[in-house]
């Protein structure tokens, strides 16, 4: 993206002519160009959408490449996956983007992620309204998912993740990499 002269607010960013086939996010009021998920990263992508949708589709809004707000200014983020209780989702306007960070984000590593990224996503949407926050990485097909309580976990091959923004749904882990 070009240089700009100071921070872009998200009303800023709006305004940015669409440029097709690129995709953009704003971090700290600077636009990114991100890339376009690999064939494996869409995969997990949709199979977790399918895994969880049936437990999740009454309850509020799931799904991929999800746009909001985790800050209420310089940013307008996309959640690989996200899920949103119904209450908050219908109480954002039509033209606007969820503010503060969906109840559930999952985000799929890709060789374009950093640990830091990662960490700074996190902290953030935990601060904002994320009940529970997912990585998945393929390579090692291992979910580390933490929590607003503080709790982080790690799940591998036969384990199973208890999704605690929905007490009771269970999705194992061998299903997500399957």
């Amino acid at each position: 993206m070009g240089t700009t002269v100071g921070l872009l607010t998200v009303e800023e960013f709006r305004k940015l002519p669409d440029n097709p086939g690129k995709r953009l996010e704003l971090h700290d009021g600077e636009v990114f160009e991100m890339t376009y998920p690999r064939k494996r990263h869409s995969r997990i992508q949709s199979r977790l959408l399918r895994l969880l949708l049936p437990h999740l589709d009454t309850l509020g809004e799931l799904a991929t490449e999800f746009a909001f707000r985790p800050t209420e200014e310089y940013n307008v983020w996309a959640a690989d996956l996200a899920f949103v209780i119904r209450a908050r989702y219908d109480a954002t306007p039509d033209d606007d983007n969820l503010h503060g960070a969906p109840d559930l984000v999952i985000e799929v590593e890709s060789p374009s992620n950093t640990a830091s990224e990662f960490e700074r996503r996190e902290r953030i949407c935990l601060r904002n309204g994320c009940l529970e926050f997912w990585v998945v990485y393929p390579e090692m097909k291992a979910v580390r998912v933490s929590t607003a309580a503080g709790q982080v976990s790690r799940y591998e091959a036969g384990d199973t993740i208890e999704l605690t923004v929905v007490p009771g749904v269970k999705i194992a882990v061998d299903d997500i990499f399957a």
